[in-house]
């Protein structure tokens, strides 16, 4: 069965072809036995007709394959990136969970008596705003108490007694654990469609075997993620299914709702692919299950692919380009990422061609022998008139068909490499926009402004901020090192220890040593900067810190404001780069396909000036220069290129995609920092 157009179009040209090749050698077997003037032509010609049956049984298995072996790679592809990014989203809200539920403002609010709350109620509400203003993923944020009274909301809703499905869920948590919390995606009453909350229990304190006393609800703006999500994997095959399934096999979200409304059960695909009748249409499908990231696992969801057959046979790659004209055909013939079967086959195309080229170079041989025999050779005339027609036929559609072939294994593999490039980059920008929301909030604690307006600061004052860098520090582990430093670069508190010519150990005998980070540049220019808005935050270039061995990291800092709303003290949170950048680098390479370009391939972030930031090669240093052309570093936000690029001698396709921020981060906010990522694949 042909499985898209050209496939078909080649089976029945070849199926013409060889049968028109028939009929030559029997009108030429008859003339030849007229004539006797060309035995070993009519032998050559029966043996490339044979030849030709096994090219046609061949060729179209061949494209029929390879066609088929790209539509399962890609699907595969777009379903674990749809599990695995929404999974690496939905860790980072595991942390605020747990960290808001511990947030003393909000604490204390609920501690006051019902009437002195209902005064103060625009204080806690403006507070959870300012939460949601930093966290832009939360559509809503709920406090509830254990009779599951609506206490406030950071949208101020009207306050009621709910009795949602989620809450039954949550109580048993609640009851039951101190470390865990309630993630539920359902109906409720708070909203008009289905919502993904994550709930945790308010006690008096932070001890675990302290009284629960209220209950936080997260509200994360699923719809709208899962919409970026599957904005993001709108490439190569057209008219695909986009889905993200419970373990129930129902549809949660995707983007076809006309075809799958929310809660169609499906059927599932785990084990390789299948072909599925929903309907009297014909799917392709493929399921993927979401790999585990960090420790976190959590809801049993799925990405789900389903192609329409119908659509995809009259996909038509005989008009594709490429997007750069310097990759050329003979690159990929050439190179490892054509098959040992392919080249074969291009072989014997080659060698059938060759037959034919000769058999028409004989005849003319003939003919011109044939001077005394005018009339024999005129008899000859037509038939040979037929072979060189069909000579120029085969030929041509045998160069055809391995055209569509190398398209096809070209279009195939920039696909791939384009979807990595710009998949990588986007990660990259989802996870530093956690980075820049989490240092503004942390700023915000009230705990480190009453402590911080202590003067003079005690030993136990010290020890506070300290604990609560840990406690934070514990619950955000992408982090190496957070502190506190005030206005004149002293450093005031920290969450882990250092080695004391820095800024020394911290023990209870003595107070912690400061150390003055003034004279670096980056903190000059942080303390240059006075503001008075909450959202403000600061970024470091991707530099060396002493912070973090000398190493090169991003760091981010925001404002402690005193009472007076002065900014006198800063918080500076340090990434820990190395090994979050490899592992995205890493992670989003799915782990159940049969993609394999990570033998003779390469992967990094680049600064716009060069300075690798992160690679999986490691015989290429960080901040080393790693330039391969003006033509990328011109790139835009959003925009993608692919070329070849010579390296070490050898040759590479390379595909580069430029960040374009995310929600807005690096979009609507001041910060501008346009990273590249590029994937080099050898030839």
């Amino acid at each position: 069965m042909s499985y898209v157009p050209f496939v078909g179009v080649a089976e029945k040209q070849l199926s013409r072809l060889e049968a028109d090749l028939w009929r030559a050698i029997l009108n030429w077997k008859v003339y030849d036995a007229r004539v006797w003037l060309a035995l070993d032509l009519f032998d050559s010609m029966s043996h490339t007709k044979d030849e030709m049956v096994w090219l046609n049984q061949n060729l179209i298995s061949t494209l029929t394959d390879e066609s088929f072996k790209r539509l399962i790679s890609e699907a595969k592809f777009k379903a674990q990136v749809i599990a695995d990014i929404i999974k690496r989203n939905l860790f980072e809200r595991t942390a605020d969970i747990w960290f808001l539920a511990t947030d003393d403002d909000i604490r204390c609010f609920m501690c006051w008596d019902d009437g002195f709350r209902a005064w103060e109620k625009s204080v806690i509400v403006k507070r959870l705003r300012e939460y949601q203003a930093k966290y832009s993923v939360y559509n809503n944020i709920y406090v509830f108490d254990v009779d599951w009274n609506l206490i406030v909301s950071a949208n101020d809703d009207k306050l009621w007694n709910i009795s949602d499905a989620f809450i039954d869920q949550a109580k048993m948590v609640y009851e039951n654990s101190w470390d865990k919390f309630s993630e539920y995606y359902g109906n409720t009453s708070l909203w008009s469609w289905d919502k993904l909350l994550y709930s945790f229990k308010i006690t008096e304190t932070n001890n675990p075997k302290s009284k629960t006393l209220w209950v936080l609800t997260l509200s994360f703006d699923f719809e709208d993620e899962m919409n970026r999500i599957f904005q993001k994997l709108n490439y190569g095959i057209s008219w695909t299914y986009l889905m993200l399934l419970d373990d129930e096999w129902k549809v949660m979200a995707s983007n076809c709702d006309d075809n799958f409304p929310k809660w169609t059960v499906v059927k599932k695909a785990l084990d390789g692919f299948q072909i599925v009748d929903v309907d009297w249409k014909y799917y392709l499908s493929i399921t993927a299950q979401s790999n585990w990231y960090q420790w976190f696992h959590w809801l049993p969801w799925f990405g789900h692919i389903m192609v329409p057959l119908e659509e995809w046979f009259e996909l038509d790659l005989t008009t594709w380009e490429l997007h750069s004209s310097n990759i050329i055909a003979l690159d990929i013939l050439r190179s490892r990422l054509v098959s040992n079967w392919l080249r074969i086959l291009i072989s014997d195309v080659s060698k059938i061609n060759d037959n034919l080229k000769n058999l028409i170079y004989n005849w003319e041989i003939i003919v011109s022998n044939a001077w005394d025999k005018k009339q024999e050779a005129k008899w000859l005339k037509p038939v040979f008139d037929r072979v060189k027609w069909l000579a120029d036929e085969c030929r041509w559609l045998f160069s055809t068909s391995i055209g569509w072939l190398v398209n096809m294994v070209k279009k195939s593999l920039l696909d791939d490499i384009k979807a990595i490039a710009s998949l990588w980059i986007d990660v990259m920008d989802r996870n530093l926009y956690e980075r820049a929301n989490d240092c503004r909030w942390w700023a915000l604690t009230t705990k480190f402004r009453i402590l911080l307006d202590k003067n003079p600061k005690t030993k136990d004052h010290l020890k506070m901020m300290a604990d609560i860098l840990v406690y934070i520090h514990e619950l955000y582990t992408v982090y190496d090192c957070l502190f506190i430093y005030d206005d004149k670069g002293k450093v005031i508190a920290l969450s882990k220890y250092v080695d004391w010519k820095y800024i020394g150990i911290y023990e209870e005998s003595q107070l912690l040593k400061f150390w003055n980070v003034y004279g670096e540049r980056y903190v000059k220019e942080v303390l240059t900067r006075k503001n008075t808005n909450s959202q403000f935050y600061t970024v470091s270039d991707f530099s060396k810190s002493p912070f973090y061995d000398d190493k090169f990291s991003y760091t981010y800092s925001a404002p402690i404001k005193s009472e007076s709303w002065a900014t006198i003290w800063w918080i500076w949170v340090v990434f820990d780069s190395l090994p979050q950048f490899n592992q995205m680098l890493l992670d989003i390479l799915p782990t159940n396909t049969d993609w394999t370009l990570m033998d003779w391939a390469f992967w990094l972030f680049v600064s716009k000036d060069w300075s690798v930031i992160s690679t999986t090669d490691d015989n290429i240093s960080i901040w080393s220069k790693f330039d391969v052309g003006q033509k990328f570093t011109n790139l835009k936000n959003w925009e993608s290129i692919s070329d070849t690029v010579e390296l070490n001698w050898e040759k590479y396709i390379v595909w580069a995609s430029c960040s374009s921020g995310y929600r807005e981060f690096k979009t609507s906010d001041w910060y501008k920092d346009d990273v590249l990522c590029l994937v080099f694949v050898k030839l």
